[in-house]
């Protein structure tokens, strides 16, 4: 009895790839057909769809072209368990990266709540969170665990880490509004926002913890040296803080001579 043969267009259709899939895979040789027709048309037997049953089933494993080929050629089942238990772990590994993507815009959104930001710094926010792990482990390297844990606010719960990322937030958002609106860093209104920030600074991280990263050189390190603001804003808010402080000393002077 003559085996029962399909077209380009009834095997697509019977497998569920696109003809434009198939003509691929014929010229890359993954999947030839086994005969044509005396129009030079490509037919397709029942083995071939048991084949391309095998390429679709490793395509969704995530092999490559040529693992699949590899496969085909050789039919080698050591061959693919060691390549599906390195396929396994591969994707696990994507999986952990996905899931910190996925955790990462959570907590932007929890902490952007109402705010609106532009995109430059919601964007610096997000880059800001994806380096917190090799922070982390530099200054490991550097710093004993305790000045770690205040630094990166370890020691404060959940919600009051939260709640202090909103409100920095709030802060560097004015700040940058000020900024960009042309009002100058000792300004009344500039001062009063310096003030807010220094004071809820000091609350959560105390100042000797603060001095203990100011004193490490982070220059060469880009990647640990991650900044939130634009070179206009960070030398803006820098002069603000100058400002505030210099206010500050000529207060403490003055009332040390009464």
């Amino acid at each position: 009895m003559k085996e029962h043969m399909y077209t380009v267009k009834a095997f697509a259709k019977l497998t569920g790839v696109t003809e434009r899939t198939l003509h691929f895979y014929d010229r890359k040789g993954l999947l030839v057909p086994s005969s044509y027709n005396e129009h030079g048309h490509r037919l397709y037997s029942k083995d071939d769809i048991f084949t391309m049953q095998k390429i679709i089933t490793l395509k969704y494993l995530g092999f490559s072209l040529q693992e699949i080929l590899d496969y085909l050629a050789n039919h080698d089942s050591h061959q693919i368990r060691d390549t599906l238990q390195k396929q396994k772990v591969m994707l696990q590994k994507k999986r952990e990266e996905l899931d910190y993507v996925i955790n990462t815009i959570t907590r932007v959104e929890r902490i952007m709540q109402d705010e609106e930001l532009d995109s430059d710094l919601l964007l610096a926010i997000i880059h800001s969170i994806h380096h917190e792990k090799k922070q982390e482990e530099w200054l490991s390297a550097r710093l004993p665990k305790s000045v770690i844990e205040h630094v990166l606010l370890q020691h404060l719960s959940p919600q009051e880490r939260l709640e202090f990322e909103r409100e920095m937030l709030t802060i560097v958002n004015q700040l940058q509004h000020y900024c960009k609106q042309g009002i100058l860093p000792d300004e009344e209104e500039v001062q009063r926002v310096i003030e807010h920030m220094i004071s809820s600074m000091n609350e959560r991280i105390a100042p000797h913890y603060q001095q203990k990263i100011a004193e490490i050189d982070l220059n060469d390190h880009p990647q640990i040296n991650v900044s939130i603001f634009s070179k206009e804003v960070e030398e803006y808010i820098k002069e603000a803080v100058n400002r505030f402080e210099a206010n500050q000393l000529s207060l403490s002077h003055a009332e040390n001579r009464v």
